[in-house]
């Protein structure tokens, strides 16, 4: 008899252990940046999803799978902490929703989740299966990235679970996945100056890798809005009053003087500063020297006192002022002189 009820009492604890809730995704204790979640559980017939806080569960559809009922659920997150349970059994999910510029990510791909998923979910089948859970605004944006466009999401990353590689990218850098199309990195990458992120390989730092308003889908506006988002020293100084920018700067921008990827000139420049200068000034192409006075040297020999060779930034600052001529000080009082010639 007591065998028996042994017996039954495994029996019972086994079929609970069968129909126990499962969640498959997302993972209890999340921190997501997605206001929409979809739920997947596994569960006995009769299931459902209670709302304890947050906006929504949304039931789509269940289906069986070797006698197991896998329930999908669309879940509506409110700013903050969100708690909802899974009847019968009162299974609790808890979840975070921080802001949408939150650099926190939520990993939906795991082996074990993929490995179930892909007995009824194909992912060889296309890219256009990621937009089942990863949402673009179709045509919100001008410019797209050529494989997004065609939603070609395998161009770049992996279709499976790849462990330890983040978002699945087919290369352990940006630069290595991004040079397998653009070859130009393969160029920059033996100059002698290269800009900082381009130094760090990592390209997404100023391009968006899918769509952008911006050519070259660059993350800010590119005549001073991106180089402006890192420089801030910059910014303050083109705030100050009275700031008059350098035409060609207000006109064309930051890279029309430097190279944002890489140089081998100084402070990643297209030539020398003089060079760069004559460039639109051709006037001065042939002075050696006689500006801003008779027998004064206009590029060549160094400052005193320092290691830094005289050229036309030695007196003018190349990106604005608020004084005449773009100068580093008044004229009047000599005070430009002084800034090199101590007194």
């Amino acid at each position: 008899m007591r065998l028996l009820c042994f017996i039954f009492s495994l029996l019972l604890i086994l079929s609970y252990c069968a129909t126990a809730v499962e969640i498959m995704t997302p993972e209890n204790n999340a921190v997501v940046n997605s206001g929409k979640l979809y739920l997947v559980f596994t569960a006995t017939d009769g299931a459902r999803v209670v709302v304890k806080r947050g906006i929504e569960a949304k039931f789509l559809f269940v289906k069986k799978e070797n006698k197991v009922a896998v329930y999908h659920y669309l879940l509506m997150l409110k700013k903050g902490r969100n708690l909802f349970y899974i009847d019968p059994e009162g299974k609790a999910l808890r979840l975070i929703y921080k802001q949408k510029n939150s650099t926190i990510s939520f990993k939906f791909h795991r082996k074990k989740i993929e490995k179930r998923c892909n007995k009824c979910h194909s992912l060889k089948a296309s890219g256009k299966l990621c937009f089942n859970c990863h949402k673009f605004k179709k045509g919100s944006r001008i410019y797209m990235h050529g494989p997004f466009a065609k939603r070609k999401c395998f161009s770049c990353h992996s279709s499976g679970y790849v462990k330890g590689v983040r978002f699945g990218l087919k290369g352990n850098s940006d630069f290595s996945l991004c040079s397998q199309c653009h070859f130009a990195p393969l160029v920059w990458r033996k100059m002698l100056y290269q800009h900082g992120p381009f130094a760090a390989r990592n390209c997404t730092a100023c391009h968006d890798p899918h769509e952008g308003n911006f050519r070259f889908l660059l993350k800010y506006e590119p005549k001073k809005g991106l180089c402006l988002a890192c420089h801030r020293d910059k910014a303050k100084e083109f705030s100050s009053e009275g700031y008059r920018f350098h035409p060609i700067l207000s006109a064309k921008g930051c890279v029309i003087c430097h190279d944002p990827h890489a140089s081998d000139y100084p402070k990643q420049l297209y030539d020398t500063p003089f060079k760069v200068c004559i460039s639109c000034h051709p006037r001065f192409g042939k002075i050696k020297k006689g500006h801003p006075i008779v027998a004064h040297p206009v590029v060549g020999p160094l400052i005193p006192g320092t290691n830094e060779k005289l050229t036309c930034s030695s007196c003018h600052n190349p990106h604005g002022s608020p004084y005449e001529s773009l100068l580093y000080a008044p004229r009047a009082g000599s005070r430009v002189c002084l800034k090199c010639h101590k007194y």
